[in-house]
């Protein structure tokens, strides 16, 4: 019973873990610098470039542009963006080739731990371009 429970505490590359703090990812912001915060705004949804109308954010989403690259460690792949590397899991991001150009939503989930060994996780809910 005790090994069930540790095994769920370190998880390759996408599995959820716990957070004892309860934080919460900090708002958001597009390339271009736009918030996707909740309530940043008249209600109405951020008109995001590149993102098709009909797509709508989730609270708390963000939108990447970059490039994939292999991680340090073997199965590892991120995001390569102007502002850092993102560790890229879920299975939208499983559709993704190394060396493509994109342009991803999601969200960053500091509540999930990866063997990666770099960059905050982000979790690929829907692939934009690329």
């Amino acid at each position: 019973m005790v090994v069930a429970a540790l095994g769920l505490g370190l998880v390759g590359c996408a599995g959820p873990a716990a957070d004892p703090g309860g934080s919460s990812a900090p708002p958001a912001t597009t390339p271009g610098g736009a918030s996707s915060a909740p309530g940043s705004g008249s209600g109405a949804e951020p008109a995001v470039p590149g993102v098709p109308g009909d797509v709508k954010p989730s609270p708390g989403d963000m939108v990447l542009s970059g490039t994939i690259v292999a991680g340090v460690e073997s199965g590892c792949r991120l995001i390569q963006t102007a502002e850092g590397g993102y560790v890229i899991v879920g299975a939208a991001a499983a559709k993704l080739r190394t060396g493509a150009a994109v342009t991803v939503r999601g969200r960053v989930r500091p509540d999930m731990i990866t063997t990666c060994n770099q960059g905050q996780v982000f979790e690929v809910t829907a692939v934009v371009t690329g």
